[in-house]
This record gives structure tokens, C-alpha cells and sequence, in this order.
């Protein structure tokens, strides 16, 4: 069966799809992938139990929250393991890496991390680091404006010299067909 996008997130939820997406090399076919994989159901999925166990004895433990964050960065490293080794079958690896996720979202909720959407938690920060640095979107905006004008008229100096000066207030320029993006650089 061919899948549109809309059809393939009718069935499945996002993350099914990113995750058969990204697991596979670009050409592989996404609908034989998804057709695979028709098991993957993210919203009735049961948790791994074995995470929520050691999950339990951990909090159980005076409510050893630090413990719980490097529990589960070990569960991270395992799993990262499991889904580059080559002794599970894709199905395999789909259906543990959905146990864990819905294990992971059940450990989220209780510990109430995780639970901003990460859209608005990267236009929040950016507002904060603006506010911060005493510029505005509009600021920036209007000196990557005159970078693309300068780029255009091919005065590649003075667009070499706003670039500078964004990246010198934290302004990282990203350049793509036709157009000019930009964001915080956190590094």
C-alpha cells in the first residue's frame, strides 16, 4: 500500500513515522517500512516494566530523584545500544523502543519534566536571551535584512560584517536557498 502523509498520520502517530524515517537509509520505501511495522501503536503500548520496576525502587529509595535522571541516562545508552546492534529484528526494535517511550512519558509525568513543548520551550529561552542582551527579534530581523541586501549587491564585506555582529551578540545566521534564518547559538 503507498501512504500519503496524511494517510501514514492517520495510522500512526508521529513518532512511529520519525522513528522508521530516521532508522532507515533516505531511500529506503516508507510505505513497505510502514506496512512492516503496522504493529507500532504508540497509543496503547504498554510500558516496559522492567524500567518502571527499577523506576519504583529508585524513588522508593527516600525518593532519590538524582538516581532516577542517572538511571535513566544509563536506560538511554542501552537503548542507543539495542537500536545499533544487529541481533533484533526492526519489529523488535519498534516494539521495545515504543515500551520504553511510554515507560520514559509515565517516569515524565510523575517527575513533571519534560512536559514543555519543545517549540515553545526554544521561543521562551530566545525571548529570555533577547530580553537579556537588550535586542529584539525586530533588531535582528532588520540586520539580517540588510545582510541578505548586502549579499545581493554582492558586497560581501558588509555582509561578512553584520554576520559578525550578530555572532558576536549570540546570533547564529543560517543561510539556505532564498532565504536567511537565525537562532541563539547555544554552543
Amino acid at each position: 500500500m503507498t501512504y500519503t502523509l496524511k494517510e501514514a498520520l492517520g495510522k500512526y502517530t508521529p513518532d512511529v513515522i520519525r522513528y522508521i524515517v530516521l532508522s532507515h537509509h533516505y531511500s529506503s520505501n516508507v510505505d513497505t517500512l510502514l506496512s512492516r511495522h503496522q504493529a507500532a501503536d504508540m497509543e496503547n503500548a504498554e510500558p516496559d516494566p522492567e524500567l518502571l520496576d527499577m523506576f519504583t525502587e529508585v524513588m522508593d529509595d527516600n525518593l532519590n530523584t538524582a538516581k532516577t535522571i542517572a538511571l535513566l541516562s544509563g536506560v538511554f545508552s542501552n537503548i542507543n545500544d539495542m537500536l545499533t546492534g544487529k541481533h533484533l529484528s526492526q519489529e523488535e526494535k519498534v516494539r521495545r523502543s515504543i515500551a520504553f517511550r511510554t515507560a520514559f512519558d509515565e517516569i515524565a509525568r510523575v517527575l513533571w519534566i519534560f512536559d514543555e513543548d519543545p517549540q515553545q520551550a526554544i521561543h521562551a529561552f530566545t525571548d529570555r536571551y533577547l530580553a537579556r542582551m537588550d535586542m529584539t527579534v525586530f533588531d535582528i530581523e532588520e540586520l539580517v535584512t540588510q545582510r541578505c541586501r548586502a549579499r545581493r549587491d554582492k558586497d560581501y564585506q558588509r555582509a561578512d560584517e553584520i554576520r559578525g555582529v550578530l555572532k558576536d551578540r549570540g546570533i547564529k545566521l543560517l543561510d539556505y536557498v532564498g532565504r536567511t534564518d537565525w537562532e541563539v547559538d547555544i554552543d
